[in-house]
């Protein structure tokens, strides 16, 4: 064998240095380094601070969109957005469901529903000069029109939130972390604290224990014990 052919066969036969990243098959199955070891947790609710005040969580809105979800009365075309702290940690969930015409509050829920999105788009950017959804005729072309605005800063195809930090505001409702109506989001600026607050007359900022429960805790903003977790702002 000649020595060029010798080599070739040697190298062939030697174990490569370079590994084959490994591929998630069609079915689903297959662990690899990009398969997250732990799973997301909530983004709490504000913490008070040993010097007076409260802490609340830095986060960035990653997605907004609209979904299908089951419930006991069947399927409902909601409206979603999901909020996670910089370091990937914690996520929140926010979601608007549509209202039932029947319903005997339901200009006042709408009017909830167009504060609480006006709310949040104006953290991002000046609402549009004509408006969002305002010729929308149900609940799926309004929750259609309001993802799309987001999702378009008229510009290109780039969304209005990308990037963009806020300071959260989530407290419990039963045993739910969600926004508090009217004023929950503000946008963060660095080296200057929020004026977000908390009542606590009005915002439950722990969980309580279920009832019949024994020496349980209370279930401290979700089960955070530390002190700060990561995504607290000051």
């Amino acid at each position: 064998m000649a020595k060029g052919d010798k080599d070739k066969e040697e190298e062939k036969n030697t174990p490569s240095n370079k590994q084959e990243t490994p591929v998630v098959n069609a079915m689903g199955f297959g662990i690899t380094n990009e398969t997250r070891s732990k799973n997301a947790v909530p983004i709490p609710a504000p913490k008070k601070l040993p010097t007076g005040g409260y802490a609340f969580p830095v986060a960035v809105l990653k997605k907004v969109q609209c979904e299908t979800i089951e419930t006991k009365n069947g399927e409902k075309y909601c409206l979603c957005f999901y909020f996670e702290t910089p370091d990937k940690e914690r996520t929140h969930k926010e979601v608007m469901w549509p209202v039932d015409q029947e319903d005997e509050k339901y200009l006042k829920k709408i009017e909830k529903i167009n504060s609480s999105v006006a709310h949040i788009y104006t953290q991002f950017a000046p609402l549009p000069q004509g408006g969002v959804g305002t010729k929308a005729a149900n609940f799926k072309e309004y929750f259609d029109e309001i993802s799309k605005a987001f999702n378009t800063n008229g510009k290109d195809d780039t969304n209005i939130f990308e990037g963009v930090k806020v300071w959260l505001k989530l407290t419990y409702y039963q045993s739910n972390l969600q926004f508090p109506y009217p004023n929950f989001i503000e946008k963060y600026v660095e080296g200057k604290g929020t004026t977000l607050g908390i009542d606590l007359k009005f915002d439950k900022i722990e969980q309580e224990a279920p009832k019949g429960a024994a020496n349980l805790p209370t279930g401290d903003n979700g089960g955070f014990n530390e002190a700060f977790p990561a995504g607290f702002g000051n």
